[in-house]
């Protein structure tokens, strides 16, 4: 049986009031953990453009990003979900919402959670948000499963998740190729290669299931059309090259593939499920301006990788 956790979220509606000729705002939302205002500067900060209400396939609404805040010693984790409404605003154009959620970090630190899971949850959470504001909301959500991930990394091919998690440490990542894929394989996509690094990585970690081609944003792993002249290129479901320059990348993808082996096939491999279950259980907090950080979490599970590390400096 699935063990299962009670969050809470604060939350915020962000859209245009029917027939309004005001720009997008903050409609409503909770009292709390922040104002209207800082709530605002949270969804604009990962806003990755505008979509278009008439797109099919995977460019079609809705949209999930999922991002962070840093507040003081007292992180939050948020997911948004971008969607039609239905109605069109004073110039006649049609108008999209954003809800948008954020849970404590200390929440998951104690049970750690997937983005699809935390993305259901809140997903049936949405239609009930009012423009007038109410109340911060509780959901319940099974805690993160290390083989039920373990799947999803397979299903998108284990060498693309396990280089598109490596190129991560080093930068931003675009995910092309995918347009005849459902929201379902994208998010999935993105839980499969955060499952793959640190758990507090999270804390710095963005990713979005599709975004507008001509926007800039801050977002580090999102489906695209076309690449971003700045960001590294993974083709949906094919082999990922890593650039010899990227050396700490490349040393964190050879150690993570070997290590995700069958240990039934090699001495030295753990297994993807005990590689997750791993990486679930670093929860202390991490930014990608430290990537070493990564590496150091592979090495205490790498045993006979570290007996050879420690073997050449004579210990």
């Amino acid at each position: 049986m699935t063990d299962l956790v009670t969050l809470r979220a604060g939350w915020a509606l962000w859209g245009k009031q029917p027939g309004g000729r005001q720009d997008y705002s903050v409609l409503g939302s909770s009292p709390g953990p922040f104002s209207q205002a800082e709530f605002e500067a949270i969804i604009t900060r990962f806003t990755v453009g505008s979509p278009d209400v008439t797109a099919t396939g995977a460019a079609a609404l809705p949209w999930v990003t999922v991002s962070w805040v840093g507040v003081d010693n007292d992180p939050y984790l948020g997911i948004a979900i971008t969607d039609q409404t239905g109605q069109v605003d004073g110039f006649g154009r049609p108008t999209t919402q954003k809800a948008y959620f954020c849970v404590s970090y200390a929440q998951l630190a104690r049970t750690p959670v997937s983005y699809w899971d935390l993305y259901s949850a809140v997903a049936r959470q949405a239609p009930a948000l009012r423009a007038a504001g109410g109340p911060m909301i509780e959901f319940t959500v099974p805690a993160l499963s290390s083989a039920r991930l373990a799947e999803a990394v397979r299903r998108a091919g284990e060498q693309t998740v396990a280089a598109t998690a490596a190129l991560l440490l080093s930068g931003s990542v675009n995910v092309v190729q995918a347009e005849g894929t459902e929201l379902r394989d994208r998010l999935e996509f993105i839980d499969a290669v955060a499952s793959l690094l640190p758990y507090g990585y999270r804390l710095r970690f963005s990713g979005s299931t599709w975004s507008d081609n001509g926007a800039k944003h801050r977002v580090r792993l999102v489906f695209a059309g076309r690449p971003r002249d700045d960001t590294a290129v993974v083709p949906w479901r094919r082999a990922v090259a890593i650039p010899a320059a990227g050396r700490l990348s490349l040393a964190y993808y050879d150690r993570l593939s070997r290590l995700a082996q069958d240990p039934a096939q090699s001495r030295d491999a753990v297994g993807l499920t005990a590689v997750i279950e791993h990486m679930a259980a670093d929860v202390a907090p991490r930014t990608f301006d430290e990537p070493q950080g990564a590496l150091a979490t592979l090495t205490r599970l790498d045993h006979p990788g570290l007996a050879k590390y420690l073997a050449g400096l004579g210990e």
